[in-house]
């Protein structure tokens, strides 16, 4: 789909490569080699393992190892194996995306095929194999759900970034571009650099790439900035009254004449007469990393829809509940204790295709949303 990477399928017409200058390594050096007869033995075993797969033109696992001038080595069973850039998965335009991801792919186990096996003097080989048959599941992103990436490279406008990270490449490539004029600041962009993780937003597909948005430094919680929201006041004793949106985060109620130009006497009066556990309705209209959510009181009149909050809701917040999983027409709906909807949040979301209807599964309460009636789970 993207123009900055190709998910390849293997073609046996691939160009050939010099591969003197690419050795592969073996367990063991040259002098160890000589030194042990049973190394040698269980060495060639191996290697005439290889040759038949090769042969026979199979398809098997290799694990990444590390990269190396520009080449990555991957194991197949004990055997190095050279594995050229060309050969990977998927290709990038550029061999500088391959150095900044190549730590996170160590360790990562892709199908491949073995191309080349040439037997050395002192007992060596090459072995140079071909990932390009590895095929990979398709993933559905969720537009507005949030994701972890890796910056490949800062444009002029720009960065280019691939949330693959975050599956562990077991997605391939999911590169997509933020643009600069996204950022709250320009300070903000001018300190992301490449090889950097970010936290983006998915806003759906470009033309030719994914789009992405960055998370400010306040980020999850810009996203509350201008609604309303429940609040539960905490009040201990003569100790100083305290606020939690939505029961989970720290705000403040500060009453001042910029706020309430004409109500702020009236207000005082009422705030006095609220008592520990009372929810109250409040527009979110600033956020502070000290105070947290700065809060503005609303008119109860038009916050009839605060009954559905009970005290059954309210100590669903933080547990760990039972989830149900309903599936019709393709859509999947949640259902906490089968009667509560809800919807996932965080890394797990691209995990919903996975389930199947009627699955029960266990998830955390995060918040809940009392204008569209529904929790949010992880």
């Amino acid at each position: 789909m993207l123009g900055f990477f190709k998910k390849k399928s293997y073609n046996n017409t691939d160009n050939e490569i010099d591969t003197t200058s690419e050795e592969a390594i073996i367990d063991g050096n040259e002098e160890s080699v000589a030194e042990n007869e049973d190394l040698i033995n269980r060495l060639e075993i191996l290697f005439k393992y290889l040759e038949s797969v090769h042969a026979e033109d199979r398809t098997v696992e290799c694990k990444i190892a590390f990269f190396k001038d520009s080449v990555f080595f991957a194991r197949i069973r004990k055997i190095y194996c050279f594995l050229p850039l060309h050969l990977m998965p998927w290709e990038y335009d550029n061999e500088e995306w391959w150095k900044i991801i190549a730590p996170s792919l160590c360790g990562k186990v892709f199908k491949c095929k073995v191309r080349e096996i040439i037997r050395l003097e002192n007992k060596r080989i090459q072995v140079q194999i071909d990932a390009g048959i590895h095929e990979f599941i398709e993933v559905e992103l969720v537009e507005n759900a949030e994701y972890t990436g890796i910056i490949l490279q800062k444009l002029p406008d720009g960065l280019l970034v691939d949330i693959g990270i975050q599956f562990h490449w077991r997605y391939g490539p999911l590169a997509g571009i933020i643009q600069a004029s996204d950022f709250e600041t320009s300070e903000l962009f001018d300190a992301c650099e490449a090889g950097q993780t970010i936290n983006v937003r998915y806003l759906g597909e470009g033309e030719n790439f994914y789009r992405f948005a960055p998370l400010g430094p306040d980020e999850p919680y810009s996203e509350y900035i201008g609604r309303i929201v429940w609040v539960r006041v905490c009040k201990n004793g003569d100790a100083a009254m305290g606020y939690l949106v939505e029961n989970k985060y720290k705000a403040a109620l500060p009453v001042t004449k910029t706020i309430y130009p004409d109500g702020k006497k009236i207000l005082r009066k009422m705030r006095n007469e609220w008592k520990d556990g009372d929810i109250i309705n409040c527009e979110v209209i600033d956020f502070r990393p000290k105070r947290g959510f700065i809060l503005k009181f609303a008119d109860t009149e038009s916050l009839d829809e605060n009954s559905w909050i009970t005290d059954e809701i309210i100590d669903y917040i933080g547990k760990t509940v039972d989830v149900y999983v309903h599936k019709e027409n393709g859509k999947t709906k949640l259902l906490i204790d089968d009667k509560y909807q809800a919807i996932m949040t965080g890394k797990h979301v691209e995990k919903l295709h996975e389930l199947y209807d009627g699955d029960i599964i266990e998830c955390k309460v995060g918040s809940v949303d009392i204008y569209k009636r529904f929790f949010r789970i992880k």
